[in-house]
């Protein structure tokens, strides 16, 4: 029977004629929830505290009204849950966010690399959607060296000391 929805009528009769008539209304739904819209802001994000892109903001969408969803944090195999995420409604019963602060459940920052974030839900019939996102966790600073010609120039045309030239690694 296709996804739809559907009318089931019984009607009794007994001995003597008399009949009587009871209508119930059922849904078919063998389609699981699916997401859509799923953004992350900052997919690179340094947990580093240092106030700069220390969180990644998961937000999405599912299909269907929906009994029940979670966000999780996991290692790049999607096996190993590091941390159950906690997940916000917005005005829209349709749309979630999350933020995730780049630690594991024991309140530890994970180590530099790539993760999943699992979506999951389940629909008002039981069916199950699932869909994964990938960060990148990076907690140490880039490092480089510069250096100059001159500490002190005098672009003024006349040829002398006009232009600075600066390297770096």
């Amino acid at each position: 029977i296709p996804d739809g929805s559907y009318k089931c009528r019984l009607i009794l009769e007994d001995k003597a004629g008399n009949e009587a008539a009871y209508d119930q209304n059922f849904t078919v739904d063998l389609t699981p929830p699916s997401f859509k819209e799923v953004m992350i802001s900052n997919p690179y994000f340094s947990p580093n505290g240092d106030g700069r892109k220390d969180f990644a903001n998961i937000l999405f969408r599912v299909s269907e009204p929906i009994n029940f969803v979670s966000a999780e944090a996991a290692a790049n195999n999607k096996n190993e849950i590091l941390r159950k995420l906690d997940l916000i409604k917005t005005n829209d019963e349709l749309q979630f966010s999350s933020l995730w602060d780049g630690k594991n459940k024991d309140n530890n920052v994970v180590a530099d690399g790539k993760y999943s974030i699992k979506l999951s839900a389940q629909d008002l019939a039981g069916n199950f959607g699932l869909a994964f996102a990938e960060v990148e966790t990076d907690t140490i600073p880039p490092v480089a060296t510069v250096s100059q010609n001159l500490y002190a120039f005098s672009p003024n045309g006349d040829g002398l000391k006009d232009k600075v030239t600066f390297n770096y690694t």
